[in-house]
């Protein structure tokens, strides 16, 4: 989905780019900020909006692979994110981030 934003933002004479990155990874996060430098010359803004969960019914029955895993994308992935963003925006002197979450980080989901 983001591929086809880029894609089409390019079409109508934007300017996009695509960067595939796992934020399970702290290497994958530092090297996809590093890029993101690289390309456009600094760091504006930032959006993080990455998210899992389990597809287990219920916690008791979510197993400890499953929930690291959810963990390490909800949890690290937004922290190592914005440790990168903010050493980028602190030796720039600006930028703006913004940290979205589901429903879930009101409101408990029931099962």
């Amino acid at each position: 989905m983001a591929l086809q934003v880029a894609e089409g933002s390019k079409a109508s004479g934007g300017e996009a780019t695509f960067i595939q990155a796992d934020v399970s990874s702290q290497e994958a996060v530092r090297k996809l900020h590093q890029e993101a430098v690289v390309i456009y010359g600094g760091l504006d803004a930032a959006v993080n909006n990455a998210g899992i969960f389990t597809d287990s019914a219920r916690i008791g029955d979510c197993s400890t692979e499953k929930f690291n895993d959810m963990m390490d994308v909800n949890v690290f992935g937004l922290f190592w994110c914005m440790q990168e963003q903010i050493r980028i925006m602190l030796t720039q002197k600006s930028g703006h981030m913004v940290n979205l979450a589901s429903i879930a980080g009101l409101h408990g989901i029931p099962y």
